[in-house]
């Protein structure tokens, strides 16, 4: 997840991560509600929200407005990308 960065795909989806790692959809999902203890979306949104906390501290992102960062980084409307930054931030 971390170097492919597939988060940012906004039709990502467990089939999809799963087929990409030769994976069962069951099995991805019991292993990160039982080792993150979240859902596939929130470990999703996870990964996101923290891309965008890193990327709003650089200066040429200073004058970029938040919405379309939550845009290029995957989420498909502001009120998801609201719901995970008061998740994972706060």
């Amino acid at each position: 997840m971390q170097v492919d960065k597939q988060y940012l795909d906004p039709d990502i989806s467990l089939p999809k991560v799963s087929n990409l790692i030769n994976c069962k959809p069951h099995i991805l999902s019991q292993v990160i509600n039982q080792k993150m203890n979240m859902t596939f979306n929130e470990y999703i949104n996870s990964y996101r929200i923290n891309e965008i906390k890193n990327i709003i501290k650089l200066p040429e992102y200073q004058e970029v407005k938040i919405s379309s960062l939550a845009f290029d980084y995957g989420f498909n409307s502001i009120s998801s990308f609201n719901t995970a930054f008061k998740k994972f931030t706060i």
